[in-house]
């Protein structure tokens, strides 16, 4: 039975690689190079008369990038898949693309043998996603939540300052207006949160990492 192809453009500013990639494709028997070209707005063109079903899209158009492409084509009625071509590693453009809509990033570096499985991929619904990017990514937001983390909430940074300015339990409850097991319960969290377990070792810590978030403290009765 025979099945429609999988209706493909090529955007490259590089001739030779635009040829490259469609003299790969053409072997395979369910889909088609059917339109190439080297800037955003032929491509625009061609997409808006229709019959594309998935593009390959190069990040650098000699001297534009490909931010801003996909909401175009939408507007010129392309509803299909577009992945990112690029020899490009980093992360910044590459995020912005995907928060764009682009179905994935396949490395100019990777082997031309999984373009097919690419294309089939993404069509299925599936995201194509290099390993090394989704690493990269991964660190980067585990990286931001750890410092998130470690951030000073309302309530830990004015327990935090009470403790600074040397006061007791009772004192920063009754200046805060919170009861005691309260703030015991957020002196645990800033415990937690620092990695250390006396108060003398916070008040170190806080001068050490916490300087901006708690400004300059007055100064009060030596800890107890």
């Amino acid at each position: 039975m025979n099945t429609a192809r999988i209706r493909i453009l090529i955007v490259d500013d590089h001739a030779i690689v635009r040829e490259g990639l469609c003299s790969y494709l053409r072997h395979e028997s369910d889909m088609e190079v059917v339109a190439q070209c080297g800037s955003a707005d032929e491509a625009i063109a061609i997409l808006s008369r229709g019959g594309v079903d998935f593009t390959f899209l190069d990040l650098d158009l000699g001297s534009s990038r490909a931010t801003g492409f996909i909401p175009i084509a939408r507007e010129a009625g392309y509803r299909g898949p577009v992945v990112i071509l690029t020899g490009c590693t980093e992360e910044g453009p590459l995020t912005r693309l995907l928060a764009e809509g682009a179905a994935g990033i396949h490395f100019k570096s990777a082997s031309i043998h999984s373009l097919p499985t690419c294309v089939r991929e993404v069509m299925a619904g599936m995201s194509w996603l290099p390993p090394q990017f989704v690493s990269g990514v991964i660190q980067n937001l585990a990286e931001a939540t750890r410092e998130q983390k470690k951030r000073l909430s309302a309530r830990e940074r004015d327990v935090l300052l009470c403790i600074l300015e040397g006061k007791l339990t009772k004192e920063i409850a009754a200046q805060l207006r919170v009861s005691e097991t309260s703030v015991k319960g957020t002196l645990q969290q800033l415990f937690e949160k620092t990695g250390v377990r006396k108060r003398s070792q916070l008040v170190r810590y806080a001068f050490e990492h916490y300087r901006d978030e708690i400004g300059s403290p007055g100064t009060g009765r030596p800890i107890p």
